[in-house]
């Protein structure tokens, strides 16, 4: 007032961000008063880097001076149900620094993208520009605008899916199963409509997916009545596929009912009047798949095996028999 630095008209004046109270007393003579630094507000601006999909649905921003309320704290559409056309604005003061945090929601995260940079979730401004990177993880982005002196648009673009793992094991009931028999020497595993098996015993799924994936028993195994479960919860299964639907967590499969198959073996001996069977002594006997029976074969009274006589197995092997006594061995 009047030059006066003393500021003994004016010592506590009260400054807010929209209104300053200040008192002049026992006015004795004309006066003027000056007013400095009076600044100016901007908007800043947040929106969606892509017009197909809402990024910003996907992401809570906050002040860095402020981490208990996020600037578009309430709650929006499940994308499922369709996209909103959200717009978060802030305001901040000519000149000012900003910084602020910026955190995925549930089921989404930031990615690093690829060696070339394809696929980075990134923060630009109005011309397109990287803005100023603090820190950068899957689960948190920190951004600087420095020395704000107009309106700015602050665009963020893939926010990604979260990916989880869906892993693939089966329950070790049956004893003819050998240590360490791995699911996928039992069956082929394939996703969705894929004509490729899976080479490993885990596969992917994006939040809220829902996919279906096919078992197919190899050979020595497709006898098994397969039961399909995640947790306490039975898969459905449709033309032999069974469902997983809108995941939320890395998960497994379990699969329950593998044995290996059993088959019945009937002994037909054709020359009764010349061979006895010594062993096995029953004429039908049940055999797992992969083991080996062993006939023990004896010739009767006045009988011998010459180098001639053959005997056919069931795989259609011919093994040569010769002296008095023969051991066949046959693979089932």
């Amino acid at each position: 007032v009047d030059n006066n630095t003393s500021g003994n008209q004016n010592e506590n004046p009260l400054i807010e961000e929209d209104k300053i109270t200040f008192k002049l007393e026992n006015i004795t003579n004309n006066k003027t008063v000056k007013i400095s630094n009076v600044l100016q507000k901007f908007n800043i601006t947040f929106a969606s880097g892509d017009n197909q999909v809402n990024h910003l649905d996907r992401v809570y921003i906050y002040k860095s001076n402020d981490l208990e309320n996020a600037l578009n704290k309430e709650d929006v559409k499940d994308e499922t149900a369709g996209t909103t056309n959200t717009i978060v604005k802030d305001t901040v003061i000519e000149g000012d620094n900003v910084t602020y945090v910026m955190n995925p929601r549930a089921g989404y995260t930031f990615s690093e993208g690829t060696a070339n940079g394809e696929g980075k979730t990134t923060v630009t401004d109005d011309n397109n520009s990287l803005v100023t990177e603090g820190s950068f993880t899957e689960n948190e982005i920190t951004f600087t605008l420095e020395n704000v002196t107009s309106d700015k648009t602050v665009k963020i673009s893939n926010v990604l899916f979260k990916k989880y793992k869906v892993k693939f094991e089966y329950i070790k009931e049956d004893t003819n199963i050998p240590e360490n028999t791995g699911i996928l020497n039992i069956m082929d595993i394939y996703v969705g409509e894929s004509t490729s098996r899976l080479s490993t015993n885990e596969s992917e799924i994006t939040y809220k997916e829902t996919k279906t994936y096919t078992f197919n028993l190899r050979e020595g195994y497709n006898q098994s009545a397969l039961f399909v479960s995640v947790g306490e919860k039975t898969l459905e299964r449709q033309d032999n596929k069974y469902t997983l639907s809108k995941v939320t967590e890395d998960t497994t499969i379990t699969i329950s009912g593998v044995k290996k198959n059993m088959y019945t073996i009937k002994i037909k001996n054709n020359a009764t009047e010349a061979i006895e069977i010594e062993t096995p002594s029953t004429e039908e006997l049940k055999v797992v798949h992969g083991s080996e029976l062993t006939l023990n074969l004896k010739t009767k009274s006045g009988y011998k095996f010459s180098k001639e006589d053959k005997l056919i197995d069931i795989s259609g092997t011919l093994n040569t028999i010769s002296g008095d006594k023969k051991t066949a061995t046959i693979k089932v």
